[in-house]
């Protein structure tokens, strides 16, 4: 184990900082059962070109960014291509089912509108449940679809600066009592929480060890420490 360890000062310098092992990375078990695996390095290059594509749609540093994005890896990646650009994420938890799916578009809209969302970001499958929101008056400007908008060149980008006090990202209670509320996460908060996980010498993880984290993981602030865990070693 070693004596010390340096941690990092924003989940974006975690993801540049993680050590580039052979054979270590994410892998994501989708819906459909499809598996997909991506290198440390791979995943730091694709947030990197999202953020690139983000900033092509407009979003700036500081813009809020709605997203009701079912599948894991387009979820992590998404979410961590915002955090690059500067942008804050706003997840929101896709439903199970999509019964009483007006109800589900209340949500939605109140997160989107509370959270002072420009843009929404959400998948072919949860398209239909949730586009009506744009015309509700929320704020919204456009939605995008995870299918489709990092596709084509990577646009030219050069990432801003990410201080340890800019938010990381926005959290919203379920709203399963009243109405969904939401807490600011700085990236100091992230990685102090993280650090409180890891103690002074990070995870002493070995080659042979495997993290896992369950898909409702993605959208609570558990399941996120959980990713950041494995981020910041």
């Amino acid at each position: 184990m070693p004596s010390s360890y340096a941690t990092p000062r924003t989940l974006v310098d975690a993801l540049r900082e993680i050590p580039k092992r052979d054979g270590r990375g994410f892998r994501f078990l989708g819906q459909g059962g499809a598996e997909h695996f991506f290198l440390y390095a791979d995943l730091e290059r694709e947030a990197h070109r999202r953020a690139a594509h983000l900033r092509a749609h407009g979003l700036a540093k500081g813009d809020r960014l709605a997203m009701v994005i079912p599948e894991g890896h387009e979820f992590v990646l998404t979410f961590l291509g915002a955090c690059v650009a500067g942008v804050v994420p706003v997840p929101i938890h896709p439903r199970a089912t999509f019964k009483g799916a007006e109800g589900y578009q209340d949500v939605v809209a109140h997160i989107s509108e509370a959270a002072g969302a420009k843009v929404l970001i959400t998948m072919e499958s949860t398209r239909p449940f949730v586009e009506p929101v744009l015309g509700r008056g929320v704020g919204l400007e456009k939605m995008l679809l995870a299918e489709t908008a990092f596709s084509g060149d990577t646009p030219a980008f050069t990432a801003p600066e990410i201080a340890p006090s800019d938010l990381c990202f926005l959290q919203f209670t379920s709203g399963s009592t009243s109405k969904p509320k939401g807490v600011q996460v700085t990236h100091a908060n992230l990685v102090a929480n993280a650090s409180a996980f890891l103690g002074p010498h990070g995870l002493d993880r070995r080659d042979a060890d495997v993290a896992y984290a369950g898909a409702d993981g993605r959208h609570h602030h558990g399941g996120r420490q959980r990713h950041a865990l494995r981020l910041c070693r």
